[in-house]
């Protein structure tokens, strides 16, 4: 599967780098079932619209599930966005 597919070691560990930054608060946040339904949702779905797209060609598609997890932290953001700061 192409969601697990890196196109070099630097894509590999700034991936790596991202989810650990960004990955525990979405999963502490949304629960570990939604999380992960949703990394696996995202992995496949960008795995099957590349292949729609490049019938041909190779692609990776890791960086989806990156995109996945900061849109679910934009969702908490923008839920969370009338509270009071806490600086």
């Amino acid at each position: 599967m192409s969601a697990l597919l890196h196109s070099n070691i630097a894509h590999f560990f700034l991936d790596v780098f991202a989810l650990q930054l960004y990955g525990y608060f979405a999963e502490w946040y949304f629960g570990r079932v939604i999380y992960g339904l949703a990394l696996l949702i995202s992995a496949i779905y960008s795995h099957l619209l590349s292949c729609l797209i490049q019938k041909t060609s190779i692609a990776t598609t890791p960086s989806a599930v990156l995109f996945t997890v900061l849109t679910m932290k934009a969702i908490f953001l923008w839920e969370y966005r009338k509270y009071k700061r806490l600086y």
